[in-house]
């Protein structure tokens, strides 16, 4: 098949991923489990500028209570970082930008160093101001402070 006429050249690579904190928007969401009964809501993300994705997976139920707390925990911390205080439905967080810190596996594929939920952040938007800050220029009296007597 000639694909010549979809102008493959134009694709655009990926850029390096490289390690540490990253500004990314949620993408997708779904549900994973097994058969023990551990269920998870994995969580993938772009990261922006760039044509990377990285997931998450956040433990909902399972038989260790521990990991459950933790999994909720971090839910929760992401949840807060996009801005929202509580959720019905993941795709309540389409178009909301978080920043986490991405590390890579023994494999070699990226994913969000979690650290018991402590990555989340939240994404500050600077708000363009209506004026340029001009700094005036100060008046001199001619006196330098060194030369005061007290």
């Amino acid at each position: 098949m000639d694909v010549t006429s979809w102008d493959l050249d134009a694709i655009p690579e990926e850029e390096e991923l490289k390690e540490g904190r990253h500004v990314m928007e949620y993408h997708d969401a779904e549900v994973i489990g097994n058969d023990n009964g551990w269920q998870a809501i994995k969580v993938t993300f772009k990261i922006k500028d760039s044509g990377n994705f990285v997931g998450c997976t956040f433990t909902m139920q399972a038989n260790n209570p521990k990991a459950v707390e933790i999994g909720k925990g971090s839910f929760n911390a992401l949840v807060k970082a996009a801005g929202l205080t509580s959720m019905k439905d993941t795709d309540e967080l389409k178009g909301k930008s978080i920043s986490a810190e991405v590390g890579f596996n023994d494999n070699g594929y990226p994913e969000i160093k979690d650290n018991f939920g402590k990555t989340w952040q939240a994404v500050e938007k600077t708000k363009p101001s209506s004026k340029p800050k001009v700094e005036e220029e100060e008046e001199s009296s001619g006196i330098v402070d060194d030369e005061i007597p007290f």
